[in-house]
């Protein structure tokens, strides 16, 4: 899932698209992948990284896209996310019917205790609603000329957004089958 947002996430998300695959082959071989969960957590790890670090300059700093990745080899599920986008695995029965709900992937979101320490430690501003919901990381955007919040915590694109912590390292989690 690459779901862009700002004035150019649409841009943003479909650079992400495109670059995903052939990045993640740049950093991996296939016996990575035999030889343990580090090295594939690794590998996804760079290859948001990547990509993020060479986006297009013109798009990357007018827009942004969350990135929720899955990637199944052999028995295991390996998911990383970075934004509020999620994936649920779910169990079903045989008719259909969800029966459980096995992993969900965390909403990267400014309120979160580790997210809150690493913005406001850059000198970030966080907005919570009167209700509770709905932070934000406040900027004054440059190219808006204005100030700007952006719901997530962590993202691709962005880039007005790194000098407050606002990155792209996704949370990489495991689960068996």
């Amino acid at each position: 899932i690459f779901d862009g947002h700002g004035k150019l996430g649409h841009t943003v998300a479909q650079e992400v698209v495109e670059r995903f695959p052939v990045e993640h082959e740049n950093v991996i071989s296939i016996e990575d992948y035999d030889r343990n969960d580090f090295a594939i957590r690794k590998a996804l790890n760079e290859t948001f990284l990547e990509i993020n670090s060479n986006g297009t300059a013109s798009t990357f700093s007018l827009g942004g896209c969350t990135a929720s990745i899955s990637l199944r080899w052999g028995s295991k599920l390996y998911m990383a996310n970075a934004g509020d986008s999620q994936i649920i695995v779910q169990q079903r029965t045989p008719e259909g019917m969800i029966t459980k709900v096995e992993y969900s992937t965390r909403r990267d979101k400014a309120n979160l205790p580790d997210e809150r320490a690493r913005i406001e430690g850059l000198g970030g501003k966080i907005h919570v609603n009167a209700n509770g919901f709905d932070p934000r990381v406040i900027i004054y955007s440059e190219a808006a000329k204005d100030t700007i919040g952006l719901a997530m915590s962590r993202s691709l694109g962005d880039w007005e957004w790194k000098s407050v912590g606002v990155f792209a390292e996704p949370i990489v989690d495991i689960i068996d089958l």
